[in-house]
């Protein structure tokens, strides 16, 4: 046995050796090739991400991009705005300028800021008055940028909001010499019947969305404002848009749960957009995204600018008047909401005159609505 010990003692002293200086040479090739940076692998650059995370700043590079614009921008009207987890300030600049020749150069000089930054769309609209660029990130409407034209006149438009409760109230509006437009709850009892005279004297229709737990006009089923699927919103509309052809749009009085509601109020809009409707915004609700939420999907949408409250006082309504051609000069065309009433005819014939001297032109709100929001080009 010891022989054979002795054999394998000189074997391991011959063989270790080799063992040794191989693992050497290895570790130091591996070494070697750490430290050579042409052997290293280069990391794979990772794209920039376009998430939640980023949208701030994505909105901050839009904002840097308007403000290097051509036009003498002034400082905008700030607003803090929301939508499920995201938060930004909408900023809103508002200029009067001679009109461009070609008008579309303003199309043309808007189309970079679609390049900022991912998911930057931009719409321009195209008015007797004047142009809105709506900018937006990821669908949300984050910029607008308002063009007034020098030299065009103000104009005036009126709607009666309430209707359907009584047909003399309908029929004295219809009757009037000035153009107005009757808003009409579908749930009140003579609200057909108001649509059908509306189309009479050709007049034109609003339906008035007031969300206070009524029903469809038609069915049992839950009223618009409880309304949490898109098929039942669908439903409501439908039902409410076969009144009558006189309907040209939608006045929107709902509560601030459905205004506020950025998923609901778009199944809303576009189900508009599909019927070539319009919509004006009225609720009053701070935060309401009407306007912001059908600037992205390119509907036509106007903010109510004034409500008579004091139509059978005459003293307080020829104050308030007082205020239309300043406000109607400022902002180029307004909207002014009457509740109806037994004064409402009358208000409106006050309110007629003192425009007319202070040359204001009161149109039918059609033409508003495809003066200053007309679909984009």
């Amino acid at each position: 046995m010891a022989p054979r010990t002795r054999r394998w003692s000189i074997w391991g002293v011959l063989v270790t050796p080799v063992f040794a200086a191989a693992f050497g040479l290895l570790v130091f090739l591996s070494t070697q090739a750490v430290r050579d940076p042409q052997l290293v692998a280069q990391p794979t650059p990772t794209p920039e991400l376009e998430s939640d995370a980023d949208f701030p700043q994505r909105v901050a590079r839009v904002t840097a991009a308007i403000e290097r614009l051509q036009w003498p921008l002034p400082a905008p009207v700030e607003q803090a705005k929301a939508a499920g987890s995201l938060r930004w300030t909408y900023r809103a600049y508002d200029l009067t300028v001679p009109q461009p020749e070609p008008v579309d150069s303003i199309d043309a000089a808007v189309a970079p800021l679609a390049e900022v930054a991912p998911g930057v769309t931009t719409t321009v609209t195209h008015g007797a008055l004047g142009a809105q660029v709506s900018v937006g990130v990821d669908g949300l409407l984050t910029h607008s940028v308002r063009f007034r034209w020098l030299g065009r006149q103000a104009r005036a438009a009126f709607v009666v909001d309430e209707l359907g409760n009584d047909l003399l109230t309908a029929r004295a509006l219809a009757e009037l010499d000035t153009p107005v437009a009757l808003a009409v709850a579908p749930e009140r009892p003579f609200a057909r019947e108001v649509v059908a005279l509306a189309g009479l004297y050709d007049r034109e229709v609003l339906i008035e969305l007031i969300g206070r737990g009524s029903r469809r006009p038609s069915s049992d089923a839950p009223g618009l404002a409880q309304a949490e699927d898109r098929q039942a919103i669908d439903g409501w509309l439908d039902d409410a848009l076969g009144l009558g052809p006189a309907v040209r749009g939608v006045a929107n009085h709902l509560d601030a749960a459905f205004s506020t509601d950025h998923t609901r109020m778009l199944w809303l809009l576009q189900h508009l957009k599909d019927k070539q409707l319009f919509v004006i915004e009225g609720s009053g609700i701070a935060g309401a995204v009407t306007c912001d939420v059908a600037a992205a999907i390119a509907l036509p949408c106007l903010q109510a600018v004034l409500t008579l409250t004091a139509i059978d006082e005459p003293h307080t309504l020829r104050s308030q008047l007082a205020d239309i051609p300043k406000l109607a000069r400022a902002q180029g065309d307004v909207i002014i909401v009457v509740h109806a009433g037994p004064a409402t005819a009358a208000a409106i014939t006050m309110a007629r005159t003192t425009l007319t001297a202070a040359e204001v032109q009161v149109v039918p709100l059609s033409t508003v609505v495809a003066a200053l929001a007309a679909v984009a080009r």
